[in-house]
């Protein structure tokens, strides 16, 4: 399955399943073309996600916009003074905020791994054991 074939499931969860998984198959340094290979499957994987992660945070955004313009009077005159309140409130009405959240760590993951197994992979060349 291709990531835009099945249209049926959110793309989100596609895009975080594919990427969470291609993070559980990380390949020990026995194979330094199957190192190669994960790692470039990994980055088609990630750049994806990188291109949903901005499109995402742009609806998150817009979502927030929306709230706050019908957000209404006596709700707004509460929380009109705390950006964090509308910002936590806007949130969790927004309806794709869990993926939000799990692409942010996720990112996080990868720009760790990925330079990591360049490292690794570079040192085992070295030795001479690629």
């Amino acid at each position: 399955m291709t990531l835009f074939e099945d249209k049926k499931d959110n793309i989100y969860e596609v895009v975080l399943k594919q990427v969470q998984d291609k993070l559980m198959e990380q390949p020990g340094l026995t194979s330094v073309e199957e190192v190669q290979q994960w790692l470039a499957d990994f980055r088609g994987d990630w750049t994806v996600m990188l291109h949903l992660y901005g499109k995402l945070e742009k609806e998150m955004f817009a979502y927030q916009y929306q709230f706050i313009k019908q957000c209404p009077k006596e709700i707004y005159d509460r929380i009109k003074n705390s950006s964090t309140m509308i910002t936590n409130m806007s949130n969790s009405m927004f309806p794709n905020y869990h993926h939000y959240v799990t692409m942010k760590e996720l990112i996080k993951a990868c720009l760790q791994v990925s330079p990591e197994y360049n490292t690794m992979l570079s040192n085992f060349v070295k030795q001479g054991q690629g």
